[in-house]
């Protein structure tokens, strides 16, 4: 049988609350982009995966940091304590509450990171993860989420034009950061994609993010966008 965060979507809707000290948990610890790439000594967010975790030197890094790195970027297993003591338990309930983390699917009160979560462009970006926790046989769903720091994505948001108009569109949106990067310079932003989980994810980070003028939709090309124009596309 196929782990829970594959069979099913990982992510839950919670609360406003919850969905805040997710994200000012993250900022306090220095889950930013230009933090882990000093401390992991790579120049970009696709070259994480070249990065050997057990060789990566955390002295002078905050743990609460270290353990965000470990479970969402390395994807590692953490004991439930040695989290709860570092983050406090609200912080972590929210975590699991938000379906960002789960609890003893991989051994007995073993945290693990249901999706890979990552800082990217001053956003935080969830998407699914691409292995199982404990090393074994992973079988990705057919509508996987592919994450957004990929060299060909980070290169793609660098040529994304700032004078966009007030109404732009991201086709084949995935978790939605076009989007949300278009968002900045937009009125209203509008992301779609044919598949549900990518839709799903897209809302989910619009809500991480607080990004307001985001409307992330679901539908084949331009289906769920008829008789609608735009500025960009």
């Amino acid at each position: 049988m196929s782990p829970s965060f594959v069979e099913k979507l990982p992510i839950r809707f919670g609360t406003e609350d919850e969905f805040e000290l997710v994200a000012s948990s993250l900022r306090k610890a220095r889950f930013d982009e230009e933090t882990i790439l000093r401390t992991l000594k790579v120049e970009s967010l696709s070259d994480i995966g070249s990065v050997k975790a057990g060789e990566v030197d955390f002295t002078g890094v905050a743990t609460e940091l270290e353990f965000f790195v470990r479970l969402f970027l390395f994807q590692r297993l953490i004991p439930r304590p040695e989290v709860e003591n570092v983050v406090g338990r609200p912080v972590l309930e929210a975590f699991l509450a938000l379906g960002l983390l789960g609890l003893g699917e991989f051994g007995l009160d073993q945290l693990y990171a249901k999706v890979l979560l990552y800082p990217l462009a001053g956003l935080l970006v969830a998407s699914d993860r691409h292995s199982n926790p404990d090393g074994s046989n992973f079988d990705p769903p057919p509508d996987i989420v592919f994450p957004a720091i990929y060299a060909g994505t980070l290169r793609f948001l660098e040529l994304l034009p700032e004078n966009c108009g007030e109404d732009v569109l991201d086709l084949c949106a995935g978790s939605g950061i076009g989007a949300f990067v278009l968002s900045r310079h937009s009125k209203h932003a509008v992301c779609a994609d044919i598949t549900d989980r990518s839709t799903q994810f897209a809302l989910f980070n619009r809500q991480l993010n607080g990004l307001h003028n985001v409307e992330p939709v679901c539908g084949n090309c331009y289906d769920p966008v008829k008789n609608r124009t735009f500025d960009c596309i």
